[in-house]
């Protein structure tokens, strides 16, 4: 388990009980590498380390460094792949859902558009009797006309 920090062998060797907390750290597939978890193993405070001093910078860097490498360990990868896979189920889930929605509304449509057909053919059968009957009161019309003359 070789990680190139950014840090020189000097700058290590000054702040090595930060640099054995992080290796500590490595040999845990589990642990999280923060500046939390790192202070407090190396037994500071988190205050005792700010972002806002120059000699801190290469340590966050190396923090960062560790952390990425730490993050590719089976673990993280994992947990990675279950949050992912959780978040796919969830848009598979919201997608169903619209796709059940839609279905329900195309078929009410639908059945709405076969009611109406229905109603179309009752009232063109309505519409061809009324206009037999009309047919029939013109030749009747048509015959009382012609039985006067």
């Amino acid at each position: 388990m070789e990680i190139d920090f950014k840090s020189t062998p000097e700058y290590r060797k000054k702040y090595a009980h930060f640099y054995d907390a992080i290796l500590t750290l490595l040999k845990d597939p589990k642990s999280s590498i923060n500046v939390n978890s790192i202070t407090n193993l190396a037994g500071f405070s988190r205050s005792s380390i700010r972002k806002d001093r120059d000699q801190w910078k290469v340590l966050f860097e190396d923090i960062e460094i560790a952390n990425n490498f730490q993050l590719q360990k089976p673990h993280f990868v994992a947990k990675d792949t279950v949050k992912k896979s959780k978040a796919i189920n969830a848009t598979a889930k919201e997608y169903k859902a619209k796709y059940l929605n839609i279905l329900s509304a195309f078929y009410d449509l639908s059945r709405i558009v076969d009611d109406q057909h229905l109603a179309i053919k009752k009232f063109e059968t309505e519409i061809n009797e009324k206009s037999h009957l009309i047919t029939v009161l013109k030749q009747e019309i048509e015959t009382i006309k012609s039985n006067e003359k």
